[in-house]
């Protein structure tokens, strides 16, 4: 009779101890799948703020080559001459009637490559 009562003691206490076990188990398991989905809705919010990174490195790349092909343009020569001193060819300012560069513009400037200034009307 001792040797079935310690037999059935074991069983329960083996029983006993898969259940805290599985408890334990269970528990991590939640944790983990918690964490889980914090780092998927994490990476899915770095992956979109890449994106918009990535669009915006376009946007700038473009307006930098513009200003290269800009760079490439321009001259020069419309340094020390006339009313387009200062002023660098087939880059436009807003101006007056008469090409001074004025806060209330009426007109467009620019220099064309032979330092002649060019004025359009808003």
């Amino acid at each position: 009779m001792k040797k079935e009562n310690i037999v059935i003691g074991i069983s329960v206490l083996f029983i006993l101890i898969l259940c805290i076990l599985s408890i334990v188990l269970y528990r991590n398991n939640i944790a983990l799948g918690i964490e889980r989905d914090n780092f998927l809705q994490e990476k899915e919010e770095l992956l979109d703020e890449r994106e918009g990174l990535r669009s915006e490195i376009d946007s700038l790349n473009s307006e930098l080559d513009l200003l290269k092909d800009d760079l490439l343009r321009m001259s020069k020569s419309c340094i020390s001459e006339g009313i387009c001193r200062g002023r660098f060819p087939n880059v436009s300012w807003y101006c007056n009637v008469v090409g001074d560069e004025v806060s209330d513009p009426s007109h467009i400037c620019y220099c064309d490559s032979s330092c002649n200034i060019k004025i359009t009307e808003i």
